[in-house]
Parts: structure tokens; sequence; C-alpha cells
């Protein structure tokens, strides 16, 4: 069965303080793909326990056995909000 992770967004807000809204973002994509039937998503518990290593993505896919994973960043400026993607495959 296919698995896929996604890993907290960074928050690249200029003050760094829109972590709230990253979170949120990648959570409500976790919820979605958890929909998918034949898909395994892994739990935010363990996708988000590894926030401090989300810039290694490819390596912590293969620890952990994902077959992919997400990395992705936030960034809200005023009423604007810019997200960006990356997939890594292990």
């Amino acid at each position: 069965m296919p698995s896929i992770a996604v890993l907290p967004f960074a928050d690249m807000s200029p003050g760094r303080d829109h972590e709230y809204l990253s979170d949120g973002l990648a959570e409500e994509i976790l919820n979605a793909l958890a929909q998918v039937e034949g898909l395994h998503v892994a739990g935010r518990t363990s996708s988000f326990s590894s926030r401090a290593e989300t810039r290694i993505c490819a390596p912590l896919a293969r620890a952990s056995a994902w077959a992919r994973c997400s990395k992705a960043a936030c960034r809200k400026s005023g009423n604007r909000v810019r997200i960006t993607r990356r997939w890594s495959r292990r």
C-alpha cells in the first residue's frame, strides 16, 4: 500500500509568527489525504514529531518507511499567503 507523510510546513513569514497557520494547512492536507482509499497516511504525531528535521525529507522518509513525504513552506504577508511545496521520494 502506498504511504505518505505530510510534514509540518515551515513558517517563512517575516516575523516567523504564523506557525499556527503553517500547522493548520499541513493538518488540512493530511486529513484530506487520509480520506483517499488505498493510501496510508502517517498520523500527525509521527509526522509532526520531526519538525526540526524537515530539511532532510528524503532521509526521514527512508528511516520511517514512508514512500514519499511532503516538504512545504508558508509565508503570510498582509492579506496574502504563499505556499510552496516539494515532494521527496525515498
